[in-house]
């Protein structure tokens, strides 16, 4: 269960005001603050300002003295118990070095002209990069406020393409 902290109003104001004036300062860029030696975080990219883990720097460093070898037996293992986590076939599974990398073969499988991407604004563009590379259409669909996919005929959220001999095509 997550534990949440009590915030009062007065702490919202203040916390407020100081995201208020941090847009209100020019912006550098990520290349100027680590020229003055900041080291900024991407939290768009998921980026993890306390770094990792104890845990995690001690499997990292236990893996280093396997870093010459393929990983292919311990990619099996690991598909295997995602598998069986997911009480999926390990055939059904796929894994990869991060989203894009999964995003970008799902491009090359089904991208390509005369195909199109109905994606969510904003997303993560990776797919629609893909696709466009490929050849494909990209199409966007505006979130609602509440950052939910509007499904009301016509505004795209609920989009289908239909196959010339789908039922009820003319």
């Amino acid at each position: 269960m997550i534990q949440s902290t009590p915030l009062s109003r007065r702490s919202f104001a203040r916390l407020a005001a100081g995201f208020t004036a941090a847009t209100a300062l020019p912006w550098k860029g990520l290349e100027v603050w680590a020229a003055e030696g900041a080291r900024p975080i991407r939290l768009s990219s998921n980026e993890n300002p306390f770094g990792p883990a104890p845990a995690a720097l001690e499997a990292i460093r236990s893996a280093f003295a396997d870093a010459g070898r393929y990983p292919d037996e311990a990619a099996g293992e690991l598909l295997a118990s995602v598998a069986r986590l997911h009480g999926v076939r390990p055939e059904q599974v796929l894994l990869g070095a991060g989203a894009g990398e999964i995003l970008k073969w799902a491009a090359a499988t089904f991208a390509g002209p005369g195909k199109m991407l109905v994606e969510a604004e904003p997303t993560f563009e990776a797919i629609s990069r893909h696709t466009r590379l490929a050849g494909g259409q990209v199409t966007r669909v505006p979130l609602t406020r509440r950052f939910e996919h509007d499904r009301r005929p016509g505004r795209g959220g609920g989009a289908r393409r239909a196959h010339p001999r789908s039922p009820g095509v003319k």
